[in-house]
């Protein structure tokens, strides 16, 4: 098994998709405990990478 080898600009695109997930997942229980979005959902916070991890393997096709 190899080491995955990602480069610096890699790795600073991967920091941001997983801040902007955390970004959206804060903006969002924010407006749920102020009522502006009614109903239920489950939070992601704190399962960025997973969703980044994934999808940085997928490929066209």
């Amino acid at each position: 098994m190899s080491a995955l080898q990602l480069s610096h600009q890699d790795l600073l695109k991967i920091y941001r998709t997983m801040r902007m997930i955390r970004r959206f997942e804060e903006r969002v229980m924010a407006e749920m405990a102020t009522g502006d979005i009614p109903g239920n959902t489950h939070l992601y916070a704190g399962q960025e990478a997973s969703a980044v991890g994934v999808c940085l393997q997928l490929e066209e096709g």
